[in-house]
């Protein structure tokens, strides 16, 4: 893991986190895919998308009173090369693989997506997702 500095961030020293192999349903709510910096399980629930990277190490805090109910998930893994898309509850994520980047819609509208301002050196100009 890097030392993040927030005064001067060397954006070109954080690696941008990719998917890196393995993508399977854990149960019919959620899916879980490996990426460069460990597991991510997806979700879908009523007012949104719930992503967890890594695997819990910590208690549990008392904030939820119970763990919100998910949606039955629909895969599209396209030819393995592209975009994966996630469906359930009239929501859409599509994570395209490298660097792992996303747009995220409701029944068809863009809710949220990861930045797109360019850089000339690469394609974004900060890490859509990283780990620091």
């Amino acid at each position: 893991m890097q030392t993040f500095n927030p005064q001067a961030p060397a954006w070109d020293d954080i690696p941008a986190l990719c998917l890196s192999g393995k993508m399977e349903l854990e149960n019919e709510t959620t899916l879980r895919v490996d990426t460069t910096a460990g597991p991510l399980r997806i979700s879908m629930l009523e007012q949104g998308a719930r992503l967890r990277f890594g695997d819990c190490e910590f208690g549990d805090y008392g904030i939820l009173l119970e763990e919100p109910e998910a949606a039955a998930l629909e895969l599209d893994l396209g030819d393995g090369s592209g975009p994966l898309t996630v469906s359930g509850g009239g929501y859409c994520l599509k994570l395209n693989p490298e660097p792992l980047s996303f747009e995220f819609s409701k029944e068809g509208q863009p809710v949220t997506r990861s930045p797109s301002d360019g850089h000339f050196v690469r394609q974004f100009r900060v890490p859509p997702v990283a780990r620091v």
